[in-house]
C-alpha cells in the first residue's frame, strides 16, 4: 500500500504543472466518462452534422431558385405596372374626351339634357 507523503503528492501535482486548469479538469472527467458513451455521442454529432449539411445545401438551392424567380417576377411586375400606368393615362384621356363631347352635345342640344 502506497503511503501518502508530501513528496508523493508533490510528484502528482508536478505532472499537471504544464496544463491549464481546464485541461486538468477535462482529463479528470475523461477518466470518469465511459468511452462507449463518448463514441455514441460522436456518432450522433456526425449524423446531425450530415443532416445540417444536407439542410444547408437544400436551403442554398432554394435561395438560388428564389433569386431567379424573383428576378423574373420583378421584370414582369415592372412590365405590368407600366402597362397599368399607360392604361390609366388612356382612360383619363378617354374620360376627358367624353366630357368635352358631352359638353358640346349639351350646348348643341340643350333640350335633350333638360330632363337630367
Amino acid at each position: 500500500m502506497a503511503e501518502h507523503t508530501p513528496e508523493s503528492e508533490l510528484g502528482s501535482i508536478e505532472c499537471f504543472q504544464n496544463y491549464t486548469a481546464s485541461e486538468v479538469f477535462v482529463q479528470g472527467l475523461a477518466g470518469i466518462v465511459d468511452q462507449q458513451d463518448v463514441e455514441s455521442m460522436i456518432r450522433a454529432q456526425k449524423q446531425m452534422l450530415q443532416r445540417f449539411e444536407k439542410t444547408n445545401e437544400m436551403l442554398m438551392n432554394c435561395n438560388t431558385l428564389c433569386i431567379t424567380r424573383l428576378k423574373t417576377a420583378s421584370t414582369e411586375f415592372r412590365k405590368h405596372t407600366s402597362l397599368l400606368v399607360e392604361m390609366r393615362k388612356d382612360l383619363d384621356n378617354i374620360f376627358k374626351r367624353i366630357q368635352i363631347l358631352k359638353g358640346k352635345t349639351k350646348t348643341q342640344f340643350p333640350e335633350a339634357f333638360a330632363g337630367m
